[in-house]
């Protein structure tokens, strides 16, 4: 299988592709082509299912999974076990690379729906080790029923007064294009830099 730059996506690119390196396949059907991506999604999503449901390591696909899949094909379909497994996508990297598209698909998702909706605010500010600050905000808004999702959480690197966290805030809205508008609530723990009526981040 052929790895295509993003820069040979131009159809006239892909065209040139087709019919000088896959001659075989330039007068097949559109229906030929599109069982060949639904066979591939499903090679994708298969193993993600697993290794979604089980909560295990990401490597459980390499050390557990594959290993046993290999044993059945060659004990009990008599098959070269290699080339099977091989083209299953269960490496700690990649399971590791799906899991990040989904995390950036489901923020993409939220952002959608908090650009156009109400929604209530909630901030936490917390202290790691290191003296580490840690701003969490939360979500929560109707989408066929109450729903509440974490939004971002980000590292105050200079102070924690109520105008650095409202600048934090207002940042990130501004990015994603969320209208600040849109905040119908909000709420805070009870530190003097989120509830202070004059310079804490209520205030602003």
């Amino acid at each position: 299988m052929d790895v295509l730059s993003n820069d040979s996506m131009k159809p006239c690119k892909l065209k040139s592709h087709l019919e000088k390196k896959q001659i075989g396949k330039k007068d097949k059907p559109e229906e030929y082509f599109k069982k060949l991506r639904d066979d591939f999604q499903k090679r994708k999503t298969v193993p993600q299912v697993f290794d979604n449901k089980t909560g295990k390591p990401h490597n459980i696909g390499e050390t557990v999974i594959l290993p046993a899949v290999s044993a059945i094909i060659s004990s009990v379909m008599k098959q070269n076990a290699i080339e099977i497994t091989n083209s299953i996508p269960l490496s700690n990297s990649s399971v590791s690379r799906r899991i990040d598209e989904m995390a950036e698909d489901v923020e993409k998702q939220l952002i959608a729906h908090l650009q156009v909706k109400q929604f209530a605010l909630q901030l936490d500010e917390s202290t790691l080790r290191d003296n580490e600050v840690i701003l969490l905000a939360y979500v929560r808004f109707n989408n066929e029923g109450p729903k509440e999702e974490m939004l971002f959480a980000r590292s105050l690197t200079t102070d924690t007064k109520g105008e650095t966290i409202f600048n934090e805030v207002a940042t990130y809205f501004q990015e994603n294009n969320i209208p600040l508008k849109n905040i119908i609530a909000c709420a805070t723990d009870g530190a003097p830099s989120m509830t202070g009526r004059y310079k804490g981040f209520i205030a602003h």
